[in-house]
């Protein structure tokens, strides 16, 4: 194990006392024991917002290394505006549908790019990573804050938050299937151009499989 592993590792666990002032365990979704129930609503929406902005951020710096300026724009704007809203159930939709599309075109036009990169596009990727690695420790704590939430019996009279919260919980698997395609297409197109490796990504990679 690499000592960036390990660093992202402790990263993705090792996570504030506010946040998780009464958890009796940290653990990876999907692995043994059950949750505290101590997490509220506003604490994983914020997580979640904040890996969606590190994504947002990372497929715009994409987008402008294949000389998409307007879809980077776009994304950069979506970025700020998360930075300065309120999630609701609206944004959160925006937020699907636009990771959604996005890296579906990000497969579409790099896979589709032979061309050797210019020094700027290099420095686009090299952007991109550092906003990749971030959202995927944000996303693994979305998750784990995700294990841990108890929205209640009643659905009926759950809040809007709550609700929120829940249907963060249900898009994760796809959230994380995403990213991990984004990050492997980053990975081929650095080995397809002779560019350095980076073991960030593959480390990355391997934190998401849940």
């Amino acid at each position: 194990m690499n000592k960036f592993f390990t660093a992202l590792t402790l990263a993705c666990f090792a996570l504030s006392a506010s946040d998780y002032a009464n958890a009796q365990a940290l653990r990876l979704p999907g692995r043994g024991g059950s949750g505290s129930g101590s997490v509220t609503a506003e604490q994983l929406l914020q997580k979640y917002t904040e890996a969606s902005i590190h994504t947002y951020n990372a497929y715009s710096e994409l987008f402008d290394a294949v000389g998409m300026k307007e879809m980077a724009d776009e994304l950069k704007v979506k970025a700020k505006n998360l930075t300065e809203g309120t999630l609701s159930s609206a944004s959160m939709e925006d937020i699907q549908q636009t990771i959604t599309k996005s890296a579906e075109e990000l497969q579409r036009k790099f896979l589709a790019d032979s061309e050797a990169p210019t020094e700027a596009q290099r420095q686009h990727i090299v952007e991109a990573i550092g906003h990749l690695v971030p959202a995927t420790a944000a996303t693994v704590e979305t998750a784990m804050l995700s294990r841990d939430f108890r929205p209640g019996t009643n659905p009926a009279s759950l809040t809007d938050m709550a609700r929120l919260a829940v249907n963060v919980g249900r898009s994760l698997p796809g959230d994380a299937s995403r990213l991990k395609g984004i990050i492997g297409l980053v990975i081929e197109y650095r080995k397809s151009h002779n560019l350095p490796d980076d073991p960030r990504l593959a480390d990355a990679t391997s934190l998401l499989n849940f």
